[in-house]
């Protein structure tokens, strides 16, 4: 994973849940996983399924930052 000084890695919120079954894989289980981060192992895999969001603590406990951007379209103009 990156380093804190490292350029941050940028997910979608529908990206999140294979990010987590991936950072799952390389702690070996999400049991493993909840245990290293001290959450809730039942709502970490709920997330990494994507039945559910993850939670603010659990965001918290993983160093996760959400935050909220506007992405507007190029509009071309005929005028000249």
């Amino acid at each position: 994973m990156a380093d804190s000084t490292d350029t941050p890695l940028i997910f979608t919120e529908a990206q999140i849940p294979t990010v987590l079954k991936i950072l799952a894989q390389r702690h070996g289980s999400y049991a493993a996983m909840a245990r290293a981060y001290n959450v809730d192992r039942a709502n970490l895999e709920k997330a990494a399924k994507g039945l559910r969001r993850p939670g603010p603590t659990l965001l918290k406990r993983m160093g996760i930052t959400k935050k909220l951007s506007y992405q507007f379209p190029v509009v071309k103009s005929d005028a000249k």
